[in-house]
């Protein structure tokens, strides 16, 4: 009586290493994609955290305050961050010499410099 081997072969076991690395393949970029998608979305956040900021600074004194970022001085309180909320993106503003214009920019720093697509966001103060 001849017994039935158990377990697997060599050959089932390479198909199954080789079928993972070809989902792998996929998934990974797509998953990466993905993250560097919605740390884009943290940074327009912050551009428009920003921009309330020096709205409301605007409404109150009729000028934008140069104040550096992330600092505070008694014309705006609240001051504009200096990173994004995570880190992924540093913010900074120029005020135009006239106090009536602004321009505000998220730069990638950290993991999110290596995105190809989107690199330096910019708000004025026209939107």
């Amino acid at each position: 009586m001849r017994r039935t081997p158990k377990g697997f072969t060599l050959i089932e076991l390479m198909v199954t290493i080789v079928i993972v690395a070809i989902l792998a393949s996929i998934a990974i970029p797509s998953y990466t994609g993905q993250i560097q998608k919605s740390r884009r979305a943290e940074a327009t956040a912050s551009l428009l955290t920003g921009a309330q900021i020096l709205e409301r600074c605007f409404t109150k004194h009729t000028t934008y305050n140069n104040s550096a970022p992330a600092n505070t001085d008694a014309n705006c309180p609240e001051g504009v961050p200096a990173t994004s909320e995570n880190g992924w993106y540093s913010i900074d503003y120029s005020v135009a010499s006239t106090q009536t214009t602004y321009t505000l920019r998220a730069t990638p720093q950290n993991g999110q410099a290596n995105d190809g697509k989107c690199m330096i966001f910019t708000l004025n103060q026209a939107g």
